[in-house]
């Protein structure tokens, strides 16, 4: 029996795990991971899950987070003589929160029967990153993102939302984006102060995202593995207005009422009965949809469709959602932005089944 001890090595083709406004999660390719599998002899192959189950996204890791956030798990584990993953052990991880669904997750991979000089064998020490991404968007229709990459070692404890003030939509119909840049420090307790004005395109907006921020709470503040002061941390909190009524674009209740029992049906993982419950909803509404319900349709049925693994189905939804020219720039944006991560990550199988 063969076997490979391989080098703690992070594998480049990581797990993302997204959650959106409708709760699926997405398989794709982490291209900011760091360097490949690499061999350690000449039969070793770089190593992808044939199988992964579905990815499951922790929602109480976003209980009472509004803002956009990333987190990762790195896992390090054995592939046995059949495929299985087994002595999983963690590695690395940004938040602790993520660990158990991320062990969970691995635990049910499988792997091709690794071969190791041409007989079945055990590979050892295999490492893999398990990204969990939510999407950010809040009820107040607020954001937050970082300017600077900042302390990594920073969690957050409590993080309540900056307020979005009448006065500022006062007189505007039109839909519009605001944005203030902060500079603050974080005590080694956690504790947000000197929250300083750094940029800012509407003066109207400071007062909200200032008091919101000293008011953020952290479970501590690491400088080189120590308590201490974090200072300059910079974050860029982002307003944005929809719009007047009449321009906001919602859901017919109809189509809502049509869509909530196969989102239950999501929820509780039956991608297959929520499939057959969208084809059959396309197959006798779809000429009757408005524009926007019909590209939110489309959309949801191309989410489905990542869950089964169906990515060649799923680009085609995602495209003729974009062709009904229902959606925001801003939201046509992102989900072309997504199918072109899609689009990556299947070359990348490709060219691990033709090495």
């Amino acid at each position: 029996m063969g076997i490979v001890r391989k080098t703690a090595k992070l594998a480049a083709s990581a797990i993302i795990v997204t959650l959106f406004s409708i709760p699926f999660t997405v398989l794709t390719s982490d291209t900011d991971a760091s360097s490949a599998h690499q061999k350690s002899n000449a039969e070793t192959q770089p190593r992808r899950p044939i199988s992964i189950g579905q990815p499951t996204f922790p929602r109480k890791c976003a209980k009472g987070r509004t803002g956009s956030f990333e987190a990762y798990v790195v896992l390090d584990f054995d592939i046995v003589e059949d495929g299985r993953v087994k002595n999983i052990s963690v590695v690395e991880a940004t938040e602790d929160c993520f660990i158990e669904a991320a062990i969970a997750q691995v635990s049910n991979w499988k792997f091709k029967p690794p071969l190791i000089n041409g007989e079945p064998g055990i590979v050892f020490n295999e490492q893999q990153r398990v990204k969990y991404v939510h999407s950010g968007v809040d009820a107040n229709n607020t954001m937050y993102s970082p300017i600077t990459p900042g302390n990594s070692s920073l969690v957050f404890k409590s993080q309540k939302p900056p307020s979005f003030p009448e006065e500022c939509i006062k007189g505007r119909t039109k839909s519009f984006n605001a944005y203030v840049d902060l500079v603050f420090d974080v005590t080694a307790k956690g504790k947000v102060e000197n929250v300083q004005l750094l940029e800012t395109d509407d003066e109207c907006f400071v007062n909200s995202a200032i008091t919101a921020i000293s008011g953020w709470k952290y479970k501590e503040s690491l400088v080189n593995g120590k308590r201490d002061i974090s200072r300059g941390e910079k974050i860029r909190v982002k307003f944005r207005f929809p719009g007047s009524p009449e321009e906001i674009k919602i859901l017919d209740v109809k189509t809502a009422n049509r869509l909530q029992p196969i989102l239950e049906k999501v929820i509780s993982e039956d991608y297959v009965g929520a499939l057959a419950d969208l084809d059959k909803f396309l197959a006798e509404e779809r000429d009757s949809l408005k524009s926007y319900d019909l590209a939110t349709v489309l959309e949801f049925r191309g989410g489905v469709k990542m869950q089964m693994g169906d990515f060649d189905g799923a680009i085609a939804d995602f495209e003729d959602a974009l062709a009904t020219s229902g959606f925001s720039d801003e939201r046509a944006e992102r989900l072309e932005a997504f199918i072109l991560e899609i689009k990556a990550h299947q070359k990348e199988l490709e060219a691990d089944e033709d090495g």
